[in-house]
């Protein structure tokens, strides 16, 4: 069922797929690769029952591979014709003729052991480019390659890659799609793909988010065009274009792609059957802090079936952009922020993506006033949130809990209280944003205070000369004590103390007169007797 490559010989008709009779792989080896590489072919005899058989196996089909130097297609080189790409260039390493052989037919061989610097330096990387070719015949060669680490088996080999630019590709199966891969970069969108000879099989494109983007298919030996735009989430990304024969002969196809700078496309290989994977299930909160215009968002209880590792981009709808599952993000101004989260994982398949837009609204904390604490010996106390301010709306309720188990609504208030005592008033504002942050309290201290009783008890009558006792004792104070007590004796003289002892020389009528404060220390926690 596994898609594989074709190439016919140059006597079959164009109807049979192949528009050139050629194509041409490229080997790109880091150069923290190991040094020596293994090219290995399948089938790459044509005949038996993978090969497609016209009248008797009579197709010739040419290996080459090419190193050195100018292997590396440039940008100007890949705005050209695909001829002029897959034709070759560099020196000759190996070259071999393969036809009908019965020994390797329907196996695996090694084509070539190849040294890595024998291939064009660039950029830390060696280029190869191996070319098949079929020179004479009417027959299609199915086969395929493999860049190996081993000369006896197919042994992956890490820091190597290969990818082709117009492969012309056999489906056999059915009911499984292929897929050939190519990665959606950062400098173009649009993208032009271009298929040859589909027969109007089924043919669509599939995108990291799991979109399907359903391709015309060419008919029998012709080209046909498509265009496509991606989001901005699809780019720097892995794209693919599926393919299946939906009855009949085994279709062959060729494809080609470019960007819409006239660039060259290339497909990643190996070509493979179309895999599923579970993408993302996302699990995201934005969760208010101790700052108004900061939020901390939490994607970290999303989940992949497949237990792959997660990646996390946010972008927070005021130009900034963060990764991780949880990050915090602080805004400048107040405002509506359409926001989006997208989660891939590292399976590497085309869909691996997951994305999900989201609103988010700052309100800025506005300030609710009520003044400073009162000390007051009156019952009834005046209340005034006036001061109260919302720089980017405006308040719209004013609630006061007066401590006493009494309400009232209202900018300014008044309020009574039965008895004296100590009371925690808050005062409660709301804005107009409806927001979860709309409101915002403050609180004050009402000390009512009960005046001392002062008592300098009953009047005396005397004589000059003698010593008079004064005593202040009977002085109370309902709701705390009395630390203060001064006396006027009506004389001109002054004495303090709960208790005073005070001569008059002259005969005469004094009133003498008694001030008592109490522990508030306040201008209305006085009181005065006289006698």
């Amino acid at each position: 069922d596994k898609p594989y490559f074709v190439t016919y010989g140059r006597q079959s008709l164009l109807t049979s797929g192949d528009d050139n009779y050629k194509q041409a792989f490229f080997i790109k080896v880091n150069e923290s690769a190991a040094d020596k590489f293994y090219i290995r072919v399948f089938d790459a005899d044509c005949y038996g029952h993978v090969d497609h058989l016209f009248t008797v196996y009579n197709t010739e089909t040419t290996f080459s591979l090419y190193g050195i130097d100018d292997i590396y297609p440039d940008e100007n080189l890949l705005k050209r014709d695909v001829e002029k790409v897959e034709s070759p260039s560099g020196k000759l390493l190996y070259t071999k003729l393969y036809a009908a052989d019965f020994d390797i037919d329907n196996k695996w061989i090694t084509f070539a052991e190849v040294d890595k610097n024998s291939g064009e330096y660039l950029d830390g990387n060696y280029y190869f480019k191996l070319i098949v070719e079929s020179k004479f015949g009417t027959d299609g060669n199915v086969f395929d390659i493999f860049i190996s680490g081993d000369d006896k088996s197919n042994t992956e080999i890490e820091n190597i890659e290969y990818y082709t630019y117009a492969p012309t590709v056999r489906q056999e199966s059915l009911s499984k799609p292929g897929v050939l891969k190519f990665f959606v970069d950062g400098n173009s969108q649009k993208y032009f793909i271009h298929n040859f000879d589909m027969d109007n099989a089924a043919l669509w494109l599939q995108t990291s988010l799991n979109k399907n983007y359903k391709l015309n298919s060419s008919g029998d030996g012709g080209w046909k065009s498509n265009t496509i735009d991606f989001n901005k989430y699809e780019i720097n990304s892995l794209a693919g274009i599926n393919f299946i024969r939906l009855s009949g002969a085994k279709n062959d196809i060729t494809f080609f792609m470019r960007d819409e700078n006239e660039k060259l496309i290339p497909f990643i290989l190996p070509i493979e059957l179309k895999k599923l994977n579970s993408i993302p299930e996302i699990e995201k909160q934005v969760l208010s802090t101790d700052e108004w215009n900061t939020k901390t968002f939490d994607a970290s209880l999303s989940k992949d079936a497949d237990g792959d590792k997660l990646f996390y981009y946010w972008e927070f709808g005021d130009g900034a952009t963060g990764t991780g599952a949880r990050i915090n993000h602080t805004y400048q101004k107040s405002g509506i922020y359409n926001c989006t989260l997208l989660v891939k994982d590292n399976s590497g398949e085309i869909t691996n993506s997951s994305i999900q837009n989201f609103i988010v609204k700052i309100n800025q904390t506005h300030a609710a006033i009520i003044g400073d604490d009162i000390l007051t010996s009156s019952s009834e106390v005046e209340f005034d949130a006036s001061a109260s301010i919302d720089t980017d709306g405006k308040i719209i309720n004013y609630e006061w809990n007066f401590g006493d188990g009494s309400t009232e609504k209202g900018i300014k208030t008044k309020h009574v209280y039965a008895n004296p005592g100590v009371y925690k008033v808050t005062l409660k504002v709301t804005d107009d944003s409806e927001l979860e942050n709309d409101h915002n309290s403050s609180s004050i201290k009402i000390t009512v205070n009960h005046k001392p009783i002062a008592d300098a008890g009953p009047d005396i009558i005397t004589e000059p000369g003698k010593e008079i006792k004064f005593n202040a004792g009977n002085s109370v104070d309902p709701d705390g004590e009395i630390i203060l007590y001064n006396w006027d004796f009506g004389d001109g003289n002054f004495a303090e103390g709960i208790e005073s002892v005070h001569v008059y020389s002259n005969p005469g009528k004094y009133t003498v007169r008694l001030k008592v404060q109490d522990n508030t220390k306040h201008e209305t926690a006085i009181d005065f007797d006289e006698t």
